[in-house]
């Protein structure tokens, strides 16, 4: 709960499921949910709504869960953080 985005990047890569068709179909839908089952279970565990436990986390650990495969062309993990970072309350 700590990280789901490692959970993600590791089912996604993970060499017994990819014969399923990675990203794609019963695949992505399956890890999908699973993805969204650690984002609930990481709120809950944190007595906090899933939008609050977002709003108060730093911006690298946001950044950190984001998959920018197909972003950076729009928008670079860089980019990302500085957009949250000038986001934060009570910054200039």
């Amino acid at each position: 709960c700590d990280d789901p985005a490692t959970l993600f990047r590791d089912l996604i890569g993970d060499s017994q499921l990819r014969w399923l068709g990675p990203e794609k179909g019963v695949m992505h839908m399956a890890i999908g949910a699973v993805t969204n089952a650690v984002w609930d279970l990481a709120a809950r565990r944190a007595g906090k709504p899933l939008w609050q436990l977002l709003a108060d986390a730093e911006p690298e650990w946001i950044v950190r869960q984001i998959d920018f495969r197909y972003l950076t062309d729009a928008l670079t993990p860089e980019e990302a953080l500085g957009i949250l970072r000038r986001a934060r309350p009570g910054a200039d």
